[in-house]
């Protein structure tokens, strides 16, 4: 069982439509300044946080949606072998996803360890914008 624990949620303006199984994942800014899912693909993604809520609207810009920006939040996962303890990075579907050389380091798994894919895990959100290359 995943969980929170006092989680720092900050409010940001949704750049799409966000729908309910885009929770937990993570988002990244757009040139606006609006949230966007961080699934785009690319192995190198700055996020700016956890996606916490979704739109109730279809209409873009006009709706301000949850981001948890640090502390311990809840986080999707992909089918892997991630676990407590590895540092993590943001994966190019806006998962949690194993830190790489020059990838941006984002947290630590605090509980719980992925296997199916969408299981949720508890993660400690380091303070964004912090490029770090894998210690390994």
């Amino acid at each position: 069982m995943a969980i929170s624990e006092g989680p720092t949620i900050e409010s940001w303006v949704a750049g799409t439509t966000f729908s309910s199984t885009d929770v937990y994942m993570f988002v990244t800014a757009d040139s606006e300044g609006h949230v966007v899912m961080a699934a785009d693909g690319s192995t190198n993604l700055w996020p700016v946080g956890v996606l916490y809520g979704y739109t109730q609207t279809t209409t873009t810009e006009s709706e301000a949606v949850p981001v948890a920006t640090f502390g311990v939040a809840k986080v999707k996962a992909p089918a892997s072998t991630l676990s407590a303890g590895d540092v993590i990075a943001c994966s190019s579907l806006g998962m949690i996803g194993a830190l790489s050389s020059d990838n941006v380091a984002v947290g630590i798994i605090k509980y719980g360890s992925s296997g199916a894919a969408n299981r949720i895990m508890s993660v400690q959100l380091w303070k964004f914008g912090q490029k770090t290359v894998n210690p390994a």
